[in-house]
């Protein structure tokens, strides 16, 4: 489903607009937000183009299912961006923005009329825009236009750590606090799974009665049952781990921990453990 349009805090000569998109990444993958403060600092977004010589410039980070694009103009009035134009202007998915005596005024647009259809904003490869900004505090004509392709780029891995026997992990290099510290039993990692689960974009649901695990996003239902050493991937059966029939999820100190290499990798990460440091690390996706 196609998301609408939002845009937030405009400053004169700075527009951070945040476009909720149709991604093909699952809600919640990564990337960093960038602050929605009206100014765009350098390194905030993961990329950025000069369009115009120069008199515009649009910054943009894809960030699970929304796509934040930053624009600076020199300009005394309104900021433009097309989304995906067929000829020139013709099926352009456009937001407006301006602020004149400290009130800001966005408005969401098709073409040349109010906005009935908005696009799809790829996760990766290229995208057609359209860019305008005016000298007047409304729509009217533009002084300086411009059109150009971007490459939206492959949206970042998200990283997480975790240590043995500690609550504190972090996620893309910021600090989490677990609610249990993961273990390792009979030589596997064990860990509060929602820790995995959740950055990733999926939902962690708790059966008491049948104490099962269920574990869900996008083309993929992961059920675990505590003290059972095969789980139920999409309706299939599947051993936790083929080589140990003792690495089962557990309740320990009130918590229900699962083993984590085996739903990280139904997630599509890729995990590693240094022995040394005690550090478990999950990347999605799977480099």
């Amino acid at each position: 489903m196609v998301q609408r349009i939002r845009m937030r805090d405009i400053v004169r000569g700075c527009l951070v607009v945040v476009v909720a998109v149709l991604l093909t990444l699952p809600a919640g993958v990564l990337a960093v937000q960038p602050a929605i403060d009206g100014v765009v600092k350098a390194g905030e977004y993961e990329h950025s183009t000069m369009l115009g010589d120069g008199i515009y410039t649009l910054s943009w980070t894809v960030a699970g299912d929304t796509a934040w694009f930053g624009i600076q103009a020199t300009t005394t009035g309104w900021v433009a961006l097309g989304i995906d134009p067929e000829t020139i202007m013709k099926g352009a998915d456009m937001v407006f923005g301006w602020v004149s005596g400290g009130k800001t005024t966005v408005l969401d647009q098709y073409s040349t009329g109010m906005d009935t259809q908005d696009k799809a904003i790829p996760a990766s490869g290229s995208l057609k825009i359209i860019w305008a900004i005016g000298n007047a505090d409304s729509v009217s004509p533009h002084s300086r236009k411009g059109s150009a392709t971007i490459d939206i780029g492959a949206p970042a891995p998200i990283v997480l750590t975790f240590t043995i026997g500690s609550k504190n992990g972090t996620r893309n290099g910021t600090p989490v606090t677990l609610d249990a510290a993961p273990v390792i039993q009979n030589g596997r990692t064990l860990l509060p799974v929602r820790y995995v689960a959740e950055p990733l974009g999926a939902t962690v649901t708790w059966t008491a009665g049948t104490r099962t695990v269920t574990v869900q996003r996008a083309g993929l239902t992961l059920a675990l049952v505590v003290g059972r050493a095969t789980a139920v991937v999409n309706g299939g059966n599947i051993r936790i781990d083929p080589a140990d029939a003792r690495v089962v999820p557990i309740i320990l100190q009130g918590r229900t921990m699962l083993p984590a290499r085996f739903v990280a990798e139904q997630l599509g990460c890729a995990v590693s453990y240094d022995p040394t440091t005690r550090v478990v690390t999950i990347t999605y996706p799977k480099p």
